[in-house]
Protein backbone atom coordinates (compact mmCIF):
# COMPACT_ATOMS: atom_id res chain seq x y z
CA UNK A 1 0.00 0.00 0.00
CA UNK A 2 1.41 3.82 -0.96
CA UNK A 3 2.54 5.85 1.89
CA UNK A 4 0.49 8.75 2.10
CA UNK A 5 1.49 12.18 4.13
CA UNK A 6 -1.24 14.85 3.43
CA UNK A 7 -0.55 18.55 3.90
CA UNK A 8 -3.60 20.37 4.75
CA UNK A 9 -3.31 22.50 1.48
CA UNK A 10 0.42 22.45 -0.55
CA UNK A 11 3.31 21.52 -0.77
CA UNK A 12 2.41 19.09 -2.43
CA UNK A 13 2.15 17.49 -5.83
CA UNK A 14 -0.71 19.09 -7.45
CA UNK A 15 -3.06 17.26 -9.48
CA UNK A 16 -5.06 18.74 -11.83
CA UNK A 17 -8.91 18.32 -12.35
CA UNK A 18 -11.24 19.14 -15.24
CA UNK A 19 -12.97 22.82 -14.84
CA UNK A 20 -16.21 23.22 -13.39
CA UNK A 21 -18.59 25.74 -12.17
CA UNK A 22 -16.92 24.70 -8.53
CA UNK A 23 -13.28 24.10 -8.26
CA UNK A 24 -12.33 20.79 -7.25
CA UNK A 25 -9.13 21.05 -5.12
CA UNK A 26 -6.42 18.09 -4.81
CA UNK A 27 -3.25 17.92 -2.68
CA UNK A 28 -1.03 15.22 -2.11
CA UNK A 29 2.51 14.62 -0.60
CA UNK A 30 4.83 11.71 0.56
CA UNK A 31 6.16 11.31 3.31
CA UNK A 32 9.15 9.49 5.32
CA UNK A 33 7.92 7.78 8.33
CA UNK A 34 8.63 9.57 12.05
CA UNK A 35 11.97 8.71 13.60
CA UNK A 36 10.25 7.23 16.63
CA UNK A 37 8.18 4.86 13.63
CA UNK A 38 4.81 5.58 14.99
CA UNK A 39 3.37 5.52 11.56
CA UNK A 40 2.64 2.05 9.97
CA UNK A 41 4.33 1.39 6.51
CA UNK A 42 0.84 1.87 4.56
CA UNK A 43 0.00 5.28 6.08
CA UNK A 44 0.02 8.62 4.46
CA UNK A 45 0.68 12.27 5.27
CA UNK A 46 -0.94 14.79 2.92
CA UNK A 47 -0.57 18.29 2.59
CA UNK A 48 -4.25 19.31 2.55
CA UNK A 49 -4.42 21.53 -0.53
CA UNK A 50 -7.40 22.40 -2.41
CA UNK A 51 -6.73 22.82 -6.54
CA UNK A 52 -8.98 23.57 -9.51
CA UNK A 53 -7.67 23.64 -12.93
CA UNK A 54 -9.43 27.11 -14.29
CA UNK A 55 -7.36 26.47 -17.76
CA UNK A 56 -4.36 26.90 -20.09
CA UNK A 57 -2.13 29.59 -20.82
CA UNK A 58 1.47 30.79 -21.00
CA UNK A 59 3.18 30.24 -17.72
CA UNK A 60 3.88 33.94 -16.42
CA UNK A 61 6.35 33.01 -13.23
CA UNK A 62 6.06 32.22 -9.47
CA UNK A 63 6.45 35.68 -8.08
CA UNK A 64 3.18 36.60 -6.65
CA UNK A 65 3.66 39.81 -5.23
CA UNK A 66 6.75 38.90 -2.76
CA UNK A 67 7.43 41.18 -1.14
CA UNK A 68 10.82 40.75 0.25
CA UNK A 69 12.38 43.40 -1.33
CA UNK A 70 10.24 46.13 -0.23
CA UNK A 71 11.89 48.03 2.29
CA UNK A 72 11.71 46.73 6.16
CA UNK A 73 9.79 50.13 7.21
CA UNK A 74 6.67 48.56 4.59
CA UNK A 75 7.44 45.56 6.46
CA UNK A 76 8.80 46.20 9.99
CA UNK A 77 7.13 44.58 13.30
CA UNK A 78 8.44 42.87 16.28
CA UNK A 79 7.01 39.65 17.64
CA UNK A 80 5.85 42.11 20.68
CA UNK A 81 3.64 44.30 18.38
CA UNK A 82 2.07 40.96 17.18
CA UNK A 83 1.41 39.93 20.73
CA UNK A 84 0.25 42.95 21.89
CA UNK A 85 -3.19 42.38 19.97
CA UNK A 86 -2.77 38.83 21.94
CA UNK A 87 -2.08 39.20 25.82
CA UNK A 88 -1.95 35.78 26.55
CA UNK A 89 1.13 34.48 24.42
CA UNK A 90 3.99 33.49 26.19
CA UNK A 91 4.85 30.78 28.44
CA UNK A 92 6.23 33.25 31.58
CA UNK A 93 2.04 33.93 31.62
CA UNK A 94 0.16 31.60 33.79
CA UNK A 95 -2.54 29.78 32.15
CA UNK A 96 -5.91 30.76 32.83
CA UNK A 97 -7.83 28.58 35.58
CA UNK A 98 -9.50 25.50 34.70
CA UNK A 99 -12.55 28.04 35.17
CA UNK A 100 -12.47 29.79 32.60
CA UNK A 101 -12.69 27.24 29.84
CA UNK A 102 -15.22 27.55 27.51
CA UNK A 103 -17.70 25.20 25.31
CA UNK A 104 -17.33 24.33 21.62
CA UNK A 105 -19.89 26.73 20.79
CA UNK A 106 -17.77 29.33 23.10
CA UNK A 107 -14.42 28.21 21.23
CA UNK A 108 -16.10 28.96 18.18
CA UNK A 109 -17.71 32.00 18.76
CA UNK A 110 -14.53 33.87 19.48
CA UNK A 111 -12.21 31.95 17.27
CA UNK A 112 -14.26 31.63 14.23
CA UNK A 113 -14.02 35.43 13.50
CA UNK A 114 -10.09 35.04 13.61
CA UNK A 115 -9.93 32.74 10.51
CA UNK A 116 -9.81 33.53 7.25
CA UNK A 117 -10.00 31.76 3.68
CA UNK A 118 -7.32 31.87 1.25
CA UNK A 119 -7.01 31.24 -1.92
CA UNK A 120 -4.11 31.75 -4.19
CA UNK A 121 -4.23 31.83 -8.74
CA UNK A 122 -1.35 29.37 -8.63
CA UNK A 123 0.34 28.42 -12.01
CA UNK A 124 1.82 24.76 -13.10
CA UNK A 125 4.70 24.38 -16.03
CA UNK A 126 4.24 21.10 -17.68
CA UNK A 127 3.41 19.99 -21.41
CA UNK A 128 0.57 22.52 -20.92
CA UNK A 129 0.77 25.50 -19.02
CA UNK A 130 -2.25 25.45 -16.23
CA UNK A 131 -3.57 27.48 -13.86
CA UNK A 132 -5.77 26.48 -10.92
CA UNK A 133 -6.70 28.09 -7.51
CA UNK A 134 -4.96 27.18 -4.49
CA UNK A 135 -7.65 27.16 -1.15
CA UNK A 136 -6.23 26.52 2.02
CA UNK A 137 -7.03 29.09 5.33
CA UNK A 138 -5.32 31.49 6.96
CA UNK A 139 -5.43 33.24 10.45
CA UNK A 140 -5.73 37.15 11.49
CA UNK A 141 -2.57 38.07 13.91
CA UNK A 142 -3.51 41.78 14.76
CA UNK A 143 -5.34 44.32 14.19
CA UNK A 144 -2.79 45.74 11.19
CA UNK A 145 -4.01 43.27 8.89
CA UNK A 146 -0.92 40.05 9.43
CA UNK A 147 -2.36 36.57 8.55
CA UNK A 148 -0.69 33.96 9.39
CA UNK A 149 -0.97 30.68 7.06
CA UNK A 150 1.07 27.39 5.48
CA UNK A 151 3.50 27.89 3.20
CA UNK A 152 2.10 25.46 0.90
CA UNK A 153 -0.94 27.00 0.54
CA UNK A 154 0.50 30.15 -1.36
CA UNK A 155 3.25 28.25 -2.95
CA UNK A 156 3.43 29.05 -6.32
CA UNK A 157 1.08 31.97 -6.54
CA UNK A 158 0.30 35.28 -8.17
CA UNK A 159 -2.47 36.43 -7.11
CA UNK A 160 -4.12 35.88 -3.47
CA UNK A 161 -7.17 36.61 -1.66
CA UNK A 162 -8.33 36.54 1.80
CA UNK A 163 -11.75 36.01 2.26
CA UNK A 164 -12.72 37.24 6.30
CA UNK A 165 -15.60 35.16 8.12
CA UNK A 166 -18.07 37.83 6.87
CA UNK A 167 -18.02 36.77 3.32
CA UNK A 168 -15.83 39.68 2.06
CA UNK A 169 -12.94 39.21 -0.12
CA UNK A 170 -10.00 41.04 0.48
CA UNK A 171 -6.29 41.06 -2.19
CA UNK A 172 -3.42 40.11 0.12
CA UNK A 173 0.29 40.60 -0.72
CA UNK A 174 2.77 37.89 0.54
CA UNK A 175 5.27 39.50 3.06
CA UNK A 176 7.23 36.20 3.59
CA UNK A 177 7.43 32.40 3.23
CA UNK A 178 9.70 29.82 5.31
CA UNK A 179 9.00 26.59 3.21
CA UNK A 180 11.76 24.60 5.69
CA UNK A 181 8.85 25.39 8.68
CA UNK A 182 5.86 25.74 6.06
CA UNK A 183 4.72 28.65 7.19
CA UNK A 184 4.20 31.97 5.61
CA UNK A 185 2.57 35.45 6.18
CA UNK A 186 0.22 38.01 4.45
CA UNK A 187 -0.20 41.40 4.77
CA UNK A 188 -4.65 43.09 3.64
CA UNK A 189 -5.16 46.43 3.94
CA UNK A 190 -8.77 46.95 4.36
CA UNK A 191 -11.28 49.44 6.81
CA UNK A 192 -12.61 46.15 7.49
CA UNK A 193 -13.01 45.07 11.00
CA UNK A 194 -10.36 42.23 11.90
CA UNK A 195 -10.84 40.19 14.59
CA UNK A 196 -6.99 38.89 15.91
CA UNK A 197 -6.86 35.36 17.56
CA UNK A 198 -5.98 34.83 21.07
CA UNK A 199 -2.73 33.48 20.50
CA UNK A 200 -1.75 30.57 23.06
CA UNK A 201 1.45 29.03 24.70
CA UNK A 202 1.88 25.52 23.12
CA UNK A 203 3.77 24.49 25.04
CA UNK A 204 1.43 24.26 27.87
CA UNK A 205 -0.54 21.40 25.81
CA UNK A 206 -1.12 18.24 27.17
CA UNK A 207 -2.57 15.07 26.02
CA UNK A 208 -5.88 14.36 25.92
CA UNK A 209 -6.80 18.19 26.14
CA UNK A 210 -9.75 19.26 24.18
CA UNK A 211 -8.90 20.53 20.11
CA UNK A 212 -10.79 22.47 17.62
CA UNK A 213 -9.98 23.12 14.49
CA UNK A 214 -11.23 25.52 12.30
CA UNK A 215 -10.78 26.25 8.85
CA UNK A 216 -12.39 25.87 5.14
CA UNK A 217 -12.20 22.26 4.24
CA UNK A 218 -12.89 21.77 0.25
CA UNK A 219 -12.84 25.82 0.13
CA UNK A 220 -14.94 29.17 0.57
CA UNK A 221 -18.61 26.45 0.16
CA UNK A 222 -17.88 24.94 3.87
CA UNK A 223 -16.10 27.97 5.37
CA UNK A 224 -15.87 28.44 9.00
CA UNK A 225 -16.52 24.10 9.62
CA UNK A 226 -15.58 23.74 13.18
CA UNK A 227 -14.05 19.94 14.53
CA UNK A 228 -13.67 18.85 18.38
CA UNK A 229 -11.42 16.65 19.29
CA UNK A 230 -8.34 16.22 21.41
CA UNK A 231 -4.65 16.68 21.48
CA UNK A 232 -3.48 13.11 20.56
CA UNK A 233 0.28 13.27 20.86
CA UNK A 234 2.96 15.85 21.53
CA UNK A 235 6.49 16.72 20.07
CA UNK A 236 5.37 13.79 16.66
CA UNK A 237 8.78 14.32 14.71
CA UNK A 238 7.74 13.28 10.92
CA UNK A 239 9.83 14.04 8.18
CA UNK A 240 7.95 15.15 5.18
CA UNK A 241 9.94 15.69 1.35
CA UNK A 242 13.23 15.93 3.53
CA UNK A 243 11.99 18.41 5.51
CA UNK A 244 11.68 17.50 9.96
CA UNK A 245 8.81 18.62 11.80
CA UNK A 246 7.99 18.57 15.42
CA UNK A 247 4.21 18.47 15.46
CA UNK A 248 0.70 18.28 17.84
CA UNK A 249 -1.36 15.34 16.80
CA UNK A 250 -5.16 15.31 17.05
CA UNK A 251 -8.19 13.50 15.93
CA UNK A 252 -9.66 16.65 15.37
CA UNK A 253 -11.02 15.94 11.73
CA UNK A 254 -8.19 18.09 9.53
CA UNK A 255 -9.15 17.70 5.54
CA UNK A 256 -8.16 19.36 2.56
CA UNK A 257 -8.53 23.36 2.71
CA UNK A 258 -7.75 23.45 6.30
CA UNK A 259 -3.62 23.95 5.46
CA UNK A 260 -3.12 27.20 7.46
CA UNK A 261 -6.03 27.15 9.98
CA UNK A 262 -5.94 27.58 13.84
CA UNK A 263 -6.16 24.52 15.98
CA UNK A 264 -7.64 25.69 19.54
CA UNK A 265 -7.55 25.43 22.88
CA UNK A 266 -10.93 25.27 25.58
CA UNK A 267 -9.47 28.57 26.17
CA UNK A 268 -10.53 29.52 22.59
CA UNK A 269 -6.45 30.22 22.34
CA UNK A 270 -4.15 29.34 19.35
CA UNK A 271 -2.32 26.46 20.14
CA UNK A 272 -1.05 25.22 16.68
CA UNK A 273 -1.53 25.76 12.82
CA UNK A 274 -3.24 22.73 10.88
CA UNK A 275 -1.13 21.46 8.44
CA UNK A 276 -0.99 17.91 7.86
CA UNK A 277 -3.34 14.47 7.94
CA UNK A 278 -2.52 11.50 7.66
CA UNK A 279 -4.59 9.43 5.19
CA UNK A 280 -4.52 5.76 4.49
CA UNK A 281 -6.96 2.53 4.89
CA UNK A 282 -8.00 1.81 8.26
CA UNK A 283 -6.22 5.02 9.30
CA UNK A 284 -8.85 7.97 11.16
CA UNK A 285 -8.17 10.70 12.86
CA UNK A 286 -4.12 11.46 12.72
CA UNK A 287 -4.27 14.97 12.01
CA UNK A 288 -1.31 17.26 13.12
CA UNK A 289 -0.63 21.12 13.74
CA UNK A 290 2.86 23.09 14.21
CA UNK A 291 2.91 24.68 17.70
CA UNK A 292 2.41 27.69 17.78
CA UNK A 293 5.02 28.85 20.06
CA UNK A 294 7.52 27.61 17.97
CA UNK A 295 5.61 29.58 14.55
CA UNK A 296 5.52 32.82 16.30
CA UNK A 297 9.48 33.67 16.14
CA UNK A 298 9.23 32.47 12.69
CA UNK A 299 6.40 34.79 11.68
CA UNK A 300 7.83 37.51 13.68
CA UNK A 301 11.06 37.39 11.24
CA UNK A 302 8.67 36.71 8.11
CA UNK A 303 6.95 39.63 9.10
CA UNK A 304 10.49 42.36 10.22
CA UNK A 305 12.38 40.80 7.34
CA UNK A 306 10.80 38.55 4.74
CA UNK A 307 12.87 35.48 5.52
CA UNK A 308 14.44 33.85 9.01
CA UNK A 309 17.40 35.43 9.92
CA UNK A 310 20.61 33.01 11.07
CA UNK A 311 19.58 30.03 9.26
CA UNK A 312 23.46 28.54 7.39
CA UNK A 313 23.94 27.30 4.48
CA UNK A 314 26.95 25.65 3.09
CA UNK A 315 26.12 27.32 -0.41
CA UNK A 316 26.16 24.30 -2.65
CA UNK A 317 23.83 21.82 -4.20
CA UNK A 318 23.82 18.50 -3.82
CA UNK A 319 23.43 14.80 -4.49
CA UNK A 320 23.27 11.53 -1.85
CA UNK A 321 25.58 8.59 -2.87
CA UNK A 322 25.03 5.63 -1.18
CA UNK A 323 26.99 2.69 -0.49
CA UNK A 324 25.65 0.90 -3.51
CA UNK A 325 26.42 3.90 -5.72
CA UNK A 326 29.88 4.47 -3.93
CA UNK A 327 31.41 0.84 -4.70
CA UNK A 328 29.81 1.13 -8.46
CA UNK A 329 31.79 4.08 -9.27
CA UNK A 330 34.82 3.80 -6.97
CA UNK A 331 33.69 6.65 -4.75
CA UNK A 332 33.11 7.19 -0.86
CA UNK A 333 29.30 7.81 0.58
CA UNK A 334 28.03 11.05 1.40
CA UNK A 335 26.56 14.10 -0.42
CA UNK A 336 28.69 15.09 -3.61
CA UNK A 337 28.35 18.75 -5.10
CA UNK A 338 26.86 19.30 -7.99
CA UNK A 339 26.97 23.09 -8.27
CA UNK A 340 28.55 25.83 -5.78
CA UNK A 341 27.05 29.23 -5.21
CA UNK A 342 29.06 32.35 -5.95
CA UNK A 343 30.41 33.93 -3.27
CA UNK A 344 29.38 31.21 -0.95
CA UNK A 345 31.31 29.65 1.80
CA UNK A 346 31.65 26.71 -0.19
CA UNK A 347 33.36 28.47 -3.01
CA UNK A 348 35.63 30.43 -0.92
CA UNK A 349 37.18 27.58 1.14
CA UNK A 350 37.56 26.07 -2.16
CA UNK A 351 35.12 23.23 -2.45
CA UNK A 352 34.65 22.60 -6.04
CA UNK A 353 31.81 20.52 -8.01
CA UNK A 354 32.16 16.85 -7.61
CA UNK A 355 33.64 16.84 -4.14
CA UNK A 356 31.59 14.38 -1.61
CA UNK A 357 31.00 15.78 1.87
CA UNK A 358 31.74 12.91 4.18
CA UNK A 359 31.25 14.38 7.86
CA UNK A 360 30.89 18.16 9.44
CA UNK A 361 32.86 18.50 12.80
CA UNK A 362 33.11 15.29 12.54
CA UNK A 363 29.55 14.13 12.25
CA UNK A 364 29.28 11.45 9.33
CA UNK A 365 26.29 12.71 7.15
CA UNK A 366 24.91 10.04 4.61
CA UNK A 367 22.06 12.12 3.13
CA UNK A 368 20.04 15.36 3.24
CA UNK A 369 18.51 14.72 6.34
CA UNK A 370 21.32 14.14 8.51
CA UNK A 371 23.17 17.00 6.37
CA UNK A 372 20.65 19.69 8.03
CA UNK A 373 20.45 18.21 11.09
CA UNK A 374 24.11 19.29 11.36
CA UNK A 375 23.23 22.53 10.14
CA UNK A 376 21.18 22.78 12.73
CA UNK A 377 23.04 23.11 15.19
CA UNK A 378 24.89 26.10 14.03
CA UNK A 379 24.50 29.30 12.86
CA UNK A 380 24.94 31.45 9.69
CA UNK A 381 28.38 32.94 10.16
CA UNK A 382 30.24 29.97 12.45
CA UNK A 383 33.28 28.33 11.18
CA UNK A 384 32.96 24.36 10.69
CA UNK A 385 35.01 21.76 9.36
CA UNK A 386 34.30 19.44 6.26
CA UNK A 387 36.06 16.27 6.20
CA UNK A 388 35.54 16.29 2.20
CA UNK A 389 36.26 13.36 -0.55
CA UNK A 390 38.05 15.37 -3.62
CA UNK A 391 36.90 13.71 -6.81
CA UNK A 392 39.46 14.88 -9.10
CA UNK A 393 42.56 13.72 -6.54
CA UNK A 394 40.83 11.02 -4.73
CA UNK A 395 41.90 12.12 -1.71
CA UNK A 396 40.08 13.11 1.29
CA UNK A 397 40.79 16.69 3.57
CA UNK A 398 39.61 18.41 6.02
CA UNK A 399 38.22 21.85 5.06
CA UNK A 400 37.20 25.16 6.88
CA UNK A 401 33.68 26.25 5.53
CA UNK A 402 31.92 29.83 6.97
CA UNK A 403 28.63 29.16 6.61
CA UNK A 404 26.68 31.69 5.15
CA UNK A 405 23.34 32.72 5.83
CA UNK A 406 20.00 31.31 3.49
CA UNK A 407 18.30 33.99 1.91
CA UNK A 408 14.96 33.41 0.06
CA UNK A 409 15.40 32.84 -3.88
Amino acid sequence: MDNNLQFNNSEQERETAAPSSRPAYTERVRQKQNNRRIIAACAAIVLVLNIGVMGTGIYIGRNMANNNSQTAANNLITQQQIISDNPTVGASLPAPPSGYALSVREIAAKAGPSVVGVASVVERRGMFATTGISSGSGIILNSEGYIATNDHVIDGAREIVVTLNTGVEIPARLVGRDPRSDLAVLKVDTNEELHPAAIGDSSRVEVGDLAIAIGNPLGQEFAGTVTQGVISAINRTITVQGRVFNLIQTDAAINMGNSGGPLVNHYGQIVGINTLKLSAGGVEGMGFAIPISTAMPIIADLIAHGYVQGRPVIGISGRVINSARAQQQGLVPGIQVMDVLENSGAQNAGIRRGDIIISINGTAIANIDELNRALEQHSAGDIVTLEVFRYTTGRTENIEVRLGEERPN
